[in-house]
C-alpha cells in the first residue's frame, strides 16, 4: 500500500494564484460580453482540472509512472532503483541532482552548434550555495580546440542576468575548463533553482585526439567520410561535495536529459539515449537496416549515403546518467549483437577483418561484466571506430591497428562500470577509476605482453636523467601499481572480488579513494593499512637504488646485499643476482608479513619499518657474485634506471668501445685490401 503524501503549500498556493489570475481574465471577458457564459465554464473547468492534477500527482507521489526511458522525470522517484536516496551508502552521504532541457541545432557551415538550455538544479547538500561551477568543453584532451562559449546565462525565477567571474574563451580562442556563475540568491540546502544557457559549441579541427571534434576524409571530395564526434558539447554542471565545487573532476552530477537536435536531413544521429521519435526521422529503409533489433547479428549491406536536404530533429530521453554524448553522419556501417540486454552495436566507415572476432568478444566480456559488477542498466552499449580511446555513458570512440583494436575494445568496456556508472568526487578518485579499468584489463595473460606498451614503454624511453621522470609519472600509473602489488599479498580472485563488490554498491554514485581502499580493509593489519595507505598520498614515486658495495664479499660464499629507496613508496623487490658460472638466481624481499603469491625466487627478510630507506641483508652466492640486477615489475617503473644494476657501464667507456671496434674495423679493411 503506498503512503500518503503530504500536499505541498507550494503547489497550492500556484493554484490560488492561477485561480485569481483566471478570475481576472473572465472579469475583463465579462465586461466585454455579459451574455456570454463561456467564460464561467471555461474558468472552472481549468480549475478544476489543475487541481485534479496536483492531487493525482500527490496521490501518486510521482513515483507510479517511473520510466527512465520517456518523459516526464521520475529520476527522483522512490521506484527509481538507481536513486542514491533509495539505496544511499551508510553514512550522511548526499550527491546533487539536475535535469538538462537541451534545445541545439547543428549550424553546417560555420560547423558550429548553437544550443539552449534549461538546468534544473537541486541542492541536496548541507551546505548554501551562492554560485553555480560550469565544465566547458574537451576535458580530456586540454590542447584540444574544442569548446563551448555561453553567450548568457538567466536565473528563469527573477529573469535576471547572471555575471560571470571568469572569461570562458581567453585569448588564444582555447576553451576554459570552467566559468562560475553568481545565482543571485541563497540557494539552501533542500532547494532548487533554474536556469538557462545560450550556447555556441565550436569544434576541434586540430590533429589533437579529442572528444569534441569533426573528422572528415578530405581523400575523397565526392563523398567523404564525415563524423560528428559530441562528448563534451554543453556546458555541464561541476560536481559540489562535502568540499565545495571540485573543478578538478570531470565528473558531473547525476540525472534527466532531454533532448533536440536540429540536423540536416542527411545525417543519421547514434547517441547515449534513447530516441522518442524514430518514426519521424526514421523512413522505412532506414528502419529496416539501422532501426530494427536483431537476435544474433546483423549488418548494413553498404554504406549509406543519406541525400535528403529537409532538416530532422531528434528527441531523445535518457535518466540516471551524468553525460550525454551523440555521434552524427551521413555516412554509417553498422554491426550488432543482441544476447540478451543490452544491444551492442558497432559502426565503422570501412569494412574489418576483426569486426566478427570482436563483437563476440566483447559480447562475451559485456555478459562477464554484468554478473561481475551487476547488469549493465542501460538497453544499448555503442562502440564507433573514430579516433582516440574514450568512454561516455552508452558510447565509446575506438581506434587503433587491429591487433590493439579487441584489448582496447574491452578495456573501454570495462569503463563503463568505472567511468559511466561511477562518478568520481574529485582527480584522485578519477584516477583510480581509470587505474581500475588498466588494471584488470591487464589481469588477462593474454594482455600481460601489452602491459610494457600501454603502461611503461614511454616511461621507460622518459627514464634518461632523474628530472625527466618526474613529468612522465602519473597517479593512474600509481594506482594501477597499488592494485598490482595487492594481488602479490591477496591474490588476484580475491582483488578482482573486491573490485565487484565496489561497482555493485557505489553506481550512479559519487565515490572517495577512500571508499574504495575500505573494500581491503576487512583483511586488515596495522602494518597492510600503513600499506594500503602510502598508494593514496600526493606526489609519490618509486625509485629504488643497488648500493656499489652490495658486490663486496663478506666471507666465503656470503655477500652483503644493500638497497636504497630514494622515492616514497615502499613495494616488493624482485632482484636477480648472477655468478661468476653465468647462473641466475632469483630474490625477492617482500613489503609486508602476508605471502606473497605471484612473486619469483628465494624470500629474503621482509623490508620493515625499522629499516628505514636503507635495507641490508646477506645473500648466498656459492660461486661468486658478478652482477645484481632489479627485476619484475621494479624493472618497468623504477624512476630511474641507472642504479638498478652492479656493475653499471658508463656512457664514456660504451662510447669508447664502441669508437675502438669502428677503427679496428676499418684497419682490418685496408688490410684486406692490400693483401
Amino acid at each position: 500500500m503506498q503512503k500518503p503524501q503530504k500536499v505541498n503549500t507550494r503547489h497550492l498556493l500556484s493554484s490560488l494564484v492561477l485561480g485569481k489570475q483566471l478570475q481576472m481574465q473572465r472579469s475583463a471577458i465579462g465586461n466585454r460580453s455579459k451574455k456570454s457564459n463561456l467564460a464561467n465554464t471555461l474558468f472552472l473547468v481549468t480549475v478544476v482540472c489543475h487541481l485534479a492534477f496536483i492531487c493525482l500527482i500527490h496521490a501518486q507521489g510521482f513515483e507510479a509512472a517511473y520510466d527512465p526511458n520517456f518523459p516526464p522525470n521520475t529520476y527522483r522517484s522512490e521506484q527509481n532503483p538507481y536513486y542514491w536516496r533509495n539505496s544511499a551508502p551508510p553514512g550522511d552521504y548526499w550527491q546533487q541532482d539536475v535535469q538538462y532541457k537541451i534545445d541545439a541545432t547543428f549550424d553546417e557551415k560555420a560547423e558550429v552548434i548553437r544550443g539552449r538550455v534549461d538546468v534544473t538544479y537541486w541542492n541536496n547538500s548541507t551546505q548554501q550555495i551562492r554560485e553555480i561551477h560550469l565544465q566547458l568543453g574537451d576535458l580530456l584532451t586540454p590542447e584540444s580546440e574544442g569548446f563551448v562559449k555561453i553567450e548568457k546565462v538567466v536565473h528563469l525565477r527573477t529573469r535576471k542576468t547572471l555575471r560571470t567571474t571568469t572569461n570562458p574563451i581567453d585569448s588564444n580562442k582555447l576553451a576554459k575548463k570552467r566559468a562560475i556563475y553568481h545565482l543571485g540568491q541563497i540557494l539552501n540546502p533542500g532547494d532548487f533553482a533554474r536556469v538557462q544557457i545560450d550556447f555556441v559549441t565550436h569544434f576541434d579541427h586540430s590533429t589533437a585526439e579529442s572528444a569534441l571534434e569533426i573528422l572528415k576524409n578530405p581523400s575523397n571530395d565526392e563523398q567523404p567520410e564525415m563524423a560528428i564526434k559530441a562528448g563534451n558539447w554543453f556546458p555541464k554542471l561541476v560536481n559540489f561535495n562535502a568540499n565545495g565545487w571540485d573543478d578538478s573532476s570531470q565528473a558531473s552530477p547525476f540525472g534527466t536529459f532531454n533532448v533536440k537536435l536540429d540536423f540536416p536531413g542527411n545525417f543519421l544521429l547514434f547517441s547515449s539515449a534513447q530516441l522518442s521519435n524514430g518514426n519521424r526521422v526514421y523512413d522505412e529503409k532506414l528502419d529496416e537496416l539501422i532501426g530494427r533489433p536483431d537476435s544474433l547479428s546483423t549488418q548494413t549491406d553498404s554504406l549509406i549515403n543519406l541525400k535528403s536536404k529537409e532538416r530532422k530533429i531528434w528527441k531523445y530521453h535518457r535518466e540516471n546518467s551524468n553525460n550525454f554524448a551523440f555521434v552524427a553522419s551521413p555516412y554509417i556501417r553498422r554491426i550488432a549483437r543482441k544476447n540478451g540486454n543490452p544491444q551492442l552495436n558497432f559502426y565503422t566507415w570501412g569494412p574489418s577483418s576483426l569486426e566478427e572476432e570482436m563483437m563476440n568478444s566483447l559480447a562475451t566480456r559485456l555478459g562477464e561484466n554484468s554478473k561481475k559488477y551487476g547488469l549493465y542498466p542501460y538497453s544499448q552499449l555503442n562502440l564507433f571506430a573514430l579516433r582516440g580511446s574514450q568512454a561516455f555513458p552508452m558510447l565509446n570512440f575506438v581506434s587503433g591497428s587491429d591487433e590493439s583494436l579487441s584489448y582496447i575494445s574491452q578495456a573501454l568496456l570495462d569503463a563503463q562500470w568505472f567511468g559511466g556508472l561511477i562518478a568520481a568526487k574529485d582527480q584522485k578518485s578519477q584516477d583510480l577509476l581509470t587505474a581500475i579499468v588498466q588494471y584488470l584489463s591487464l589481469t588477462e595473460e593474454k594482455n600481460r605482453a601489452l602491459m610494457r606498451q600501454v603502461l611503461y614503454d614511454g616511461f621507460r624511453e622518459a627514464r634518461e636523467s632523474e628530472e625527466q621522470v618526474k613529468n612522465y609519472w602519473t597517479e593512474i600509473d600509481k594506482y594501477t601499481l597499488a592494485l598490482f602489488y595487492l594481488e602479490d599479498e591477496f591474490g588476484q580472485f580475491y582483488v578482482t572480488g573486491q573490485i565487484a563488490k565496489f561497482a555493485k554498491s557505489w553506481r550512479f554514485r559519487h565515490v572517495e579513494t577512500n571508499d574504495f581502499w575500505q573494500y581491503f580493509y576487512s583483511m586488515r593489519s596495522e602494518k597492510l593499512n600503513q600499506y594500503i595507505g602510502q598508494f593514496d598520498e600526493e606526489n609519490v614515486s618509486i625509485d629504488y637504488a643497488i648500493d656499489s658495495s652490495s658486490l663486496k664479499k663478506v666471507e666465503d660464499g656470503i655477500y652483503r646485499l644493500k638497497i636504497i629507496r630514494k622515492g616514497n613508496l615502499h613495494v616488493p623487490i624482485e632482484f636477480a643476482a648472477k655468478d661468476l658460472t653465468g647462473k641466475i638466481t632469483k630474490f625477492y624481499i617482500p613489503a609486508t608479513e602476508k605471502r606473497n603469491t605471484r612473486l619469483e625466487g628465494k624470500k629474503l627478510r621482509m623490508w620493515t619499518m625499522e629499516d628505514g630507506d636503507i635495507y641490508e641483508e646477506d645473500i648466498k652466492i656459492p660461486y661468486g657474485l658478478k652482477s645484481i640486477k632489479l627485476r619484475g615489475r621494479l624493472a618497468y617503473v623504477d624512476c630511474f634506471i641507472g642504479d638498478n644494476a652492479l656493475p653499471k657501464k658508463k656512457p664514456d667507456e660504451k662510447k669508447k668501445k664502441k669508437n675502438k671496434k669502428k677503427r679496428l674495423g676499418k684497419k682490418k679493411g685496408k688490410n684486406n685490401k692490400k693483401k
